[in-house]
């Protein structure tokens, strides 16, 4: 009767294919609480801290963030495309008003990233950030026997570390001003809910993301900071193209299957918590 069991290839498309439809059906529900940057209480200019803001996804939001208003600094490690991608907001703002900062930063370790969020505040004319978005992250597919301590210690601080350090030093910010209604987005990914070949040196950190995530939701209601988790799947963007460089082939084929979204068409996902259209 082994005949009959499934193939492992197989198994592992299906399964991917029914985390995304749970993920799709799921979405309105994650979100409960909408992200709104025009609220009927907020007096000034919101200001709006978006880590991995030079590039993909992050780079998306910002604009988008801008088009909508916003104060907004970005956080990512290359100065060059940082600078081009200040310039590239601002050419979005509604007015002159509006202040776009830039900070090049690792925000791997505690102490970098305690730096950068500071150094945000005190640019930002000493606003406190209203809404953290933290879109900084990193993927190199790959066999687990092939990957060296380097590969696998980088995966987690790529995925892990690097969204979770911020979202602690902005809650302590947050209660240090006494500020109300802080939102932290974590930006994860459909591998938090599933996984499969290509990914061992990935899946862990988002695993542990989404685990963070869902327990700062019930803690975070001690403070009145509202916490949300994002699950995309793939995502056309440079970081995109720089996995593919190291994805073993049956990674490929088992995502076959799957579209790559545009950073933009993911930034209407996150903010709005609606699925775009099924492209065929």
């Amino acid at each position: 009767m082994l005949s009959a069991l499934p193939h492992p290839l197989a198994s592992a498309t299906f399964t991917a294919a029914a985390a995304a439809l749970f993920v799709w059906a799921s979405m309105s529900w994650i979100w409960r609480k909408k992200l709104d940057f025009h609220g009927k209480h907020r007096a000034s200019i919101q200001h709006c801290y978006v880590t991995g803001g030079s590039s993909g996804l992050g780079l998306a939001l910002s604009e988008y963030l801008a088009k909508h208003g916003a104060h907004v600094t970005i956080v990512a490690r290359d100065t060059k495309k940082l600078v081009e991608a200040q310039a590239r907001i601002k050419s979005y703002c509604l007015s002159e008003s509006q202040r776009i900062v830039a900070i090049s930063a690792d925000l791997t370790s505690q102490a970098t990233s305690h730096e950068a969020y500071h150094d945000a505040i005190a640019k930002q004319d000493g606003q406190v950030p209203d809404n953290v978005f933290l879109c900084a992250g990193h993927a190199k597919p790959g066999f687990f026997v092939e990957a060296d301590e380097k590969d696998l210690r980088s995966g987690l601080d790529g995925t892990y570390w690097v969204s979770a350090w911020t979202a602690q030093i902005a809650t302590k910010a947050w209660i240090a001003a006494g500020k109300k209604g802080g939102r932290i987005v974590f930006v994860a990914s459909l591998l938090a809910l599933t996984s499969f070949v290509g990914y061992a040196g990935y899946t862990p950190g988002k695993h542990a993301l989404k685990g963070l995530a869902d327990t700062l939701r019930s803690e975070y209601l001690l403070y009145d900071i509202h916490v949300h988790l994002y699950l995309p799947a793939g995502i056309l963007s440079p970081n995109y193209e720089v996995e593919n460089r190291t994805k073993p082939a049956i990674t490929s084929k088992i995502e076959e299957g799957d579209t790559p979204m545009t950073p933009e068409d993911c930034v209407k996902c996150l903010i709005t918590g609606k699925s775009p259209p099924i492209r065929s």
